[in-house]
C-alpha cells in the first residue's frame, strides 16, 4: 500500500509541476476522490471504504487518508496471515509459560486476613 501511496504522490507532484499557470490546482476533494478511486481499483477490500466515509472523504487531509488506508490495509493483512505452527507454539500455553504466569500473579496474598 505504501508503494501505491508513494506513486500517487509522485504523479500528483508531476501534474502540479507540469500544470500551466492558467489551470487551477486540483481541489482537496478532487485529489481525495482520485486517491480513493485508485485504491479501490487496486484493492477490492477497500472498495467500501470510500462509500463509508461519505462527505468526510472530501474534507480529510491527505495525511489522514493515507494513515487510515494504511491502517486498514495493515489490519487486513494481519488478520489474513496464515497461522504457522511456529506462531501457534509461541502463544500456546506450555508448562514453562504457565509457571511464569503463575509466579507473576499475586494470587490475592496481599488482601485482608480473616
Amino acid at each position: 500500500m505504501q508503494d501505491h501511496i508513494n506513486k500517487f504522490e509522485q504523479l500528483q507532484s508531476e501534474i502540479d509541476f507540469q500544470r500551466p499557470a492558467n489551470i487551477n490546482t486540483l481541489e482537496k476533494a478532487e485529489v481525495n476522490l482520485i486517491l480513493l478511486r485508485s485504491i479501490s481499483k487496486k484493492d477490492e477490500h477497500l472498495q467500501n471504504y470510500h462509500a463509508s466515509l461519505g462527505d468526510h472523504a472530501y474534507q480529510k487531509k491527505m495525511a489522514e487518508l493515507f494513515a487510515e488506508v494504511k491502517a486498514i490495509d495493515k489490519s487486513r493483512n494481519e488478520t489474513e496471515a496464515p497461522e504457522t505452527p511456529q506462531g501457534l507454539a509461541a502463544t500456546a500455553p506450555t508448562p514453562t509459560n504457565q509457571n511464569h504466569q503463575n509466579k507473576n500473579t499475586s494470587g490475592g496474598s496481599g488482601g485482608k486476613k480473616g
